[in-house]
This record gives C-alpha cells, sequence and structure tokens, in this order.
C-alpha cells in the first residue's frame, strides 16, 4: 500500500512518517513531529528549547485484520524561565493515555451498540478489562441529581452486584434511561431518592399495577400524577378472556379444542382488523358459549374506549364499562375487575395523557439482550455505566 494512503487512513497527515514496516499482523509506523514554540505549563513563558527525546509505543486503529502501532518520538522542551520540563501536545493522543484519540472514540461508539466488553476489545485490539477500564473513566454519567418531568418506573431481572432485581428509571420524552437503582427494595429506592433535588418537579410517573412502586411514589413525588400503564391493565381482561376459552374447550371434542387453541389470537385481536377468514373463524367461536360472547364484548368495549380522544366521553365510558363487566357476573372476570376499581384513578390518568410505559418495557428488553450477551454481570457499577452508555 503507498505510504500517503496509511497516513490518511490512519489520520497522522499532521506528523512525519519515518519508516513503515509490516507484518502479518501489524503494522508498524515510527513518526515524529516538527519542533515549535510551546508555553510553559508552569509559568505560562513560551519556549522552544528541547531538552531530550523519548520513544512510545501508541496503540492505533486497526486495518481490516491488521493492529496499527505508532512508534512516536516524542520531544521533551524546557522552561528558561522557571526550569519546568514537559512533552510537547500532541492531537491524536491524550496524556496518560497509551491508546491513540481515535481508538478511544471507536470504543465510545461502540458502548453504544448491543456488544460485550469482549466484542468491544476484539474490534479495537484491546483486553475486556482495558474496555472496562475506559468505561469508568470515560463514562461522563456517574451521579444523577436531577429527574426529567416525565419518568417510568420499572423492574428488570439482572443479577448484578448481589440482588436479582433491578429498577430502570427513563425519560418518556427522550425515550433514554436516566438511571438504574442497585435494588428492588425500599431502602435501595428510598436511599436513592432521597438524593434527587427536583423531586417536586417531576410531572409525571408511569408504572405498571404495582402496589409496591405506588406506595413509594405517592410518598417521594407530591406534585406527580401517576399515570396507570394502559398495556398492563388491558392486559388484565384479555388474561380474562383466555381464561374463559379455556374453560370452555374443556368440553368439546379434541378436534375443536385444537381449533380453539389454534385460533385464540382472533379472540384477542381487535374485530375491526379481522379479515374475513378470521372473522368466520371467531363468529364459530363465539356461537359455542354465551359467557364466551360477553368476555369478547368486555374486551372490545375497552378497546373502545381506548380508541376514544375526548375525555370526558372516554370517562364515561369507563364508568359505563365497569358497571357492564361486573353485571356480566363472569368469574374469571372477578379479580381483574377488582384491580380496575383499585386502580381506577391512575387508569383515568392514563386517559388524560400520551405516556405509557412502552419505553421502560422495550429499554428494559434491550437491557435484558445486553446482560445475555455478555453473559451476566456481577459488578453493578459496570452493569449500569454499560446500559446507560448504550441507551
Amino acid at each position: 500500500m503507498h505510504k500517503n494512503n496509511i497516513i490518511n487512513i490512519l489520520g497522522l497527515q499532521d506528523l512525519k512518517v519515518n519508516l513503515l514496516e509490516f507484518s502479518e499482523k501489524l503494522i508498524n509506523v515510527w513518526v515524529s513531529s516538527k519542533p515549535k514554540k510551546h508555553v510553559c505549563p508552569c509559568c505560562g513563558e513560551h519556549t522552544s528549547a528541547i531538552h531530550d527525546y523519548r520513544n512510545q509505543s501508541i496503540k492505533h486503529i486497526m486495518i481490516g485484520k491488521k493492529q496499527s502501532i505508532i512508534h512516536l518520538k516524542k520531544r521533551r522542551y524546557i522552561c528558561p524561565s522557571c526550569g519546568k520540563r514537559f512533552y510537547e501536545h500532541y492531537d491524536f493522543l491524550t496524556k496518560y493515555y497509551r491508546n491513540s484519540n481515535t481508538v478511544i472514540n471507536n470504543v465510545l461508539d461502540d458502548f453504544k451498540r448491543t456488544l460485550n466488553f469482549k466484542e468491544i476489545g476484539i474490534n479495537n485490539n484491546l483486553s475486556s478489562q482495558h474496555v472496562i477500564r475506559l468505561l469508568n473513566f470515560t463514562a461522563p454519567f456517574k451521579v444523577v441529581r436531577e429527574l426529567p418531568e416525565a419518568i417510568g418506573i420499572d423492574e428488570f431481572r439482572g443479577n448484578a452486584g448481589g440482588n436479582k432485581f433491578q429498577v430502570a428509571i427513563t425519560d418518556l420524552k427522550t425515550h433514554k434511561i436516566v438511571d438504574i437503582i442497585s435494588a428492588r427494595n425500599q431502602d435501595a429506592i428510598y436511599h436513592y431518592l432521597n438524593s434527587i433535588t427536583n423531586k417536586d418537579k417531576v410531572k409525571f410517573v408511569t408504572i405498571d399495577l404495582s402496589m409496591f412502586f405506588k406506595s413509594i411514589i405517592v410518598d417521594q413525588f407530591k406534585n406527580a400524577t401517576i399515570v396507570a400503564d394502559k398495556f398492563h391493565y388491558t392486559r388484565l381482561i384479555n388474561w380474562g378472556l383466555d381464561k374463559v376459552r379455556k374453560k370452555i374447550q374443556k368440553g368439546l371434542s379434541k378436534d375443536m379444542r385444537i381449533h380453539f387453541k389454534h385460533s385464540k389470537h382472533v379472540l384477542h385481536k381487535r374485530c375491526s382488523e379481522l379479515d374475513n377468514e378470521q372473522y368466520k373463524q371467531l363468529l364459530t367461536m363465539l356461537d359455542y358459549d354465551e359467557e364466551l360472547r360477553w368476555a369478547y364484548s368486555i374486551k372490545e368495549k375497552l378497546y373502545e374506549i381506548n380508541d376514544e380522544r375526548d375525555f370526558n366521553i372516554k370517562l364515561k365510558l369507563f364508568k359505563e364499562w365497569l358497571l357492564y363487566s361486573q353485571n356480566c357476573g363472569l368469574k374469571e372476570f372477578n379479580g381483574h375487575i377488582n384491580t380496575f376499581f383499585k386502580w381506577h384513578k391512575y387508569i383515568i390518568n392514563s386517559f388524560k395523557t400520551s405516556y405509557t410505559n412502552g419505553i421502560t418495557e422495550g429499554l428494559n428488553t434491550k437491557i435484558k439482550t445486553l446482560k445475555r450477551i455478555s453473559y451476566g454481570f456481577r459488578n453493578f457499577n459496570n452493569f449500569r455505566l454499560r446500559i446507560l452508555a448504550c441507551s
């Protein structure tokens, strides 16, 4: 390869390349810089007096499958005013580092992807421990003292730092993870929230139907509106519908049991979204039992409420739906309808805003993927920083 091409690829245009050496796995480049005046870091005087030279080997980018090593002839200057000795400045190298800034930036870019430490190390010819050290040195997000005005809170199984579950806090506007709490227990959550300085400015908090989280949010976020997540309360009705289907299909013939089981997606799909074949399947299933028809109507009426845009109409339909569902007398729905009565205040709050915990659930899936490809994390701090860098 031509020398000028190598210089352009490596980004060494400001340096003088003295020698190039190619081997099976390495590209060695010996470089030096032109002398120029420098400012003394001690007294601020200008000097061009050279004290001595020292050589340093610097890991640079991968070119194909070959690692490039820069052998830099470093120049030390001496200040005639105060006698201070110091190295000249290089744009491609940070002080005390043995990797070029390009390598560091490549590692930071890899942190944004769903990759484990070993894969990032292989991409940049670094050890996984070196990658972890870079994560800890370069991560700009050490301590979170303020939360955004709209947040989502949910748990996930992280198995890090000796705790099975961790808690993710997400920004519902930017769709980013704000922070990770080390454990899902009152002590850890209260300890974290006590360090937050702007709790009174948090306006919306979305949660699943967890009494544990609700009690903490009511206590800590006095000015916040608690919003029950639409997905979690909607799936309760789908669970009730599925219980009714399973009860009915037990009394059917083998062929019809198989038909009911394979056609269950038709029951859960919106009626307006069914094609002609699926609509015929639905009618066949509903003809078998009146309870299934009642259960299906409960599900469809809830979807109609969710589709309504006007809040006042939505509120009226919801109250009517609660009475309708209760009067149907389906025991499979009793527990779920009681949950709706317990959470009706926070479900109504979900009618007023478009915020849901869907973003939080999606980011939790990303966290679980990151944990799986990394074969788990023992160190919670590494786990937290890796999640924040990847979100």
